[in-house]
């Protein structure tokens, strides 16, 4: 297969895709901040993952985010300290483990704001058309099952 020739990095695919993720983030981040509930849009999507989880621990919302566990610990401590969830000890596969919470104030959170931000981060993909849509997260899907299984 003839593959697109680049002169430069900036000009690689990779680049392209990096470039859009970062103003997503920055995008999504700047509408976070405008809702002023003291969040980032990173500490906002791990109270959204323990919310969803039952019996989750910084292990499985690392996994979940595909983020690293000192990132997760940073972030856990931080919602720890505001209030919007608690740590609670227990074993798991004969290790102990500190088990994640949401709190009501924390929950309060999520119920007023997710849907909002849902529909926010819809919008920001409302140029391309549902087909397209399709098509980019199966190739997405398959680019990350072809680099995983390397």
């Amino acid at each position: 297969m003839n593959r697109i020739k680049v002169n430069h990095y900036t000009d690689l695919l990779m680049y392209k895709i990096e470039q859009v993720i970062k103003s997503l983030k920055y995008d999504l981040n700047q509408y976070i901040n405008n809702l002023n509930i003291g969040l980032t849009a990173e500490q906002l999507f791990v109270l959204d993952t323990i919310s969803s989880e039952n019996n989750a621990c910084q292990q499985d919302i690392a996994e979940k985010l595909s983020k690293d566990k000192s990132n997760i610990k940073r972030i856990v401590e931080i919602l720890e300290n505001k209030g919007f969830i608690t740590r609670k000890t227990g074993k798991k596969n004969n290790r102990l483990v500190n088990y994640l919470y949401i709190t009501k104030s924390g929950k309060k959170i999520i119920d007023d704001n997710i849907d909002k931000i849902k529909e926010y981060m819809e919008q920001l993909f409302s140029p391309i058309s549902t087909e397209e849509e399709q098509i980019l997260r199966d190739l997405v899907e398959r680019l990350k099952k072809d680099i995983s299984s390397d």
